[in-house]
């Protein structure tokens, strides 16, 4: 059996465009990729870890200050041991670091990030985040074929 791509998505969907992650996993589960499985959550946990030593590669989307409104940009993980830990919030690389050593693990990583602009309390996404999602999804496609 092929072992599944996981497409975590992060954000707070009460929080605009932090959601965008959140958002994207929440797609995903509609249009159900085969061999894709999915989580959506607010913030990475060390419970996902687990999740992680399961899948051949592991994408992350999330959103991004550090990026122009809406521009999308994909970067390989690696595993970190030396970032700062705390059992509640984690970073992708500490989660790699973790599956890797509690379960021997060493998927593939990505980070898919979208500029974000808004960060208010609201549901909706701005503008320029809604318009990249196509090419978020495109993006995934890609790499689900890969």
């Amino acid at each position: 059996m092929m072992q599944p791509t996981l497409v975590i998505g992060i954000g707070n969907t009460l929080r605009g465009d932090d959601g965008v992650g959140f958002r994207v996993a929440e797609q995903l589960v509609e249009s159900q990729p085969p061999h894709v499985y999915v989580i959506a959550t607010h913030q990475l946990l060390p419970e996902h870890a687990d999740d992680i030593r399961h899948a051949r590669q592991v994408i992350f989307v999330d959103a991004a200050t550090t990026l122009p409104p809406g521009y999308v940009l994909q970067k390989p993980m690696q595993r970190c041991a030396n970032a700062q830990r705390s059992m509640h919030h984690m970073s992708p690389e500490q989660l790699l670091w973790m599956s890797h050593t509690l379960f021997d693990a060493a998927p593939a990583a990505w980070l898919i990030t979208v500029g974000a602009e808004q960060f208010d309390t609201v549901e909706a996404l701005s503008p320029a985040v809604e318009r990249a999602l196509p090419e978020v999804a495109a993006l995934l496609d890609e790499m689900f074929s890969a």
